[in-house]
């Protein structure tokens, strides 16, 4: 099943597949509703494309997209119902090995293949819908300003850390990269939009952790989407995680809403088993393998 490069001017011919693969992505990931999937999708594969590093290849049944996201790493998109095998597999590793890519991402609800093929879990998107307003032991307040100021410091830290432990940003510039990305989320602090930023406290009154959550669109409905979630160490095995969770719930319903979506890192296995025991839902994975052994 070779692999057969496309010319630019050829890959007009597969724009719809193209699209309606990305719209299935944007919806799975809850980022927009259904409707405004297509257009959605149609404004980033335009954008993609107007950035260099963008490879396509049809197969005698697909069309497989490659995109350089960051130096050495190629992303991998295919039709939602690509006939993906491991040969197909194969070659597209060994087209980007010998073109001097160091690692290969994907982002898919179906990880088995790529997990047989040496495939790591870097990011997992989880979703709930809520049926109830459950009670928590926890009560949340709104973080004042001064102690937002300290904890998105550390927050831009900590994340930057488990970003480059996950592979997504460098070694030379992960805090400059953590701070960016932070920033354009809550650019006007606690008053940015549909953000909200709660300190977590017990019945005996001690801040115990704190939440950050946001509004926004979740597939054809609206929800909670988890950007922080901690527990002090001082206060941890004490169950405040799930009494955290449920607090949460509770507000999400009291706003009308019913969803909560949120991004796990991979290695993070026991926030990832906390979830699960919740009943929140696997919605994509994204997933990653390091080309050197295809190389070997």
């Amino acid at each position: 099943m070779p692999l057969n490069l496309l010319a630019p001017e050829q890959v007009a011919g597969y724009r719809e597949t193209i699209i309606e693969s990305l719209a299935d992505q944007l919806v799975r990931s809850g980022q927009v509703p259904p409707e405004q999937s297509r257009d959605a999708a149609s404004q980033r594969f335009d954008h993609r494309l107007s950035l260099p590093g963008n490879y396509f290849f049809t197969t005698r049944e697909d069309i497989v997209w490659l995109f350089v996201e960051q130096p050495g790493q190629l992303s991998l998109m295919l039709p939602p119902e690509a006939a993906l095998n491991d040969t197909l597999l194969q070659e597209i590793e060994t087209w980007a090995a010998d073109n001097d890519f160091q690692a290969l991402r994907t982002t898919t609800a179906h990880s088995q293949r790529f997990e047989q093929n040496g495939y790591i879990v870097t990011n997992v998107l989880m979703e709930k819908h809520l049926k109830i307003s459950p009670q928590s032991s926890l009560t949340l307040q709104s973080m004042t300003p001064e102690h937002f100021d300290t904890y998105l410091e550390a927050l831009i830290v900590d994340y930057g850390q488990e970003k480059l432990k996950a592979g997504n940003f460098s070694e030379e510039t992960w805090l400059e990269e953590s701070r960016a990305e932070v920033m354009q989320l809550v650019p006007q602090k606690l008053e940015t939009p549909g953000h909200f930023v709660f300190t977590l406290h017990n019945p005996d009154g001690e801040v115990v952790g704190h939440l950050w959550i946001s509004r926004r669109p979740m597939g054809d409905d609206e929800g909670f989407w988890i950007y922080d979630i901690e527990v002090k160490e001082a206060h941890r095995r004490k169950g405040y995680g799930t009494q955290a969770l449920l607090a949460l719930e509770a507000f999400t319903k009291s706003e009308g809403l019913d969803r909560i979506g949120l991004h796990v890192f991979g290695h993070n296995s026991g926030a990832r088993t906390l979830y699960e025991k919740m009943g929140y839902d696997t919605k994509l994975l994204v997933m990653k393998k390091t080309l050197t052994e295809v190389l070997s």
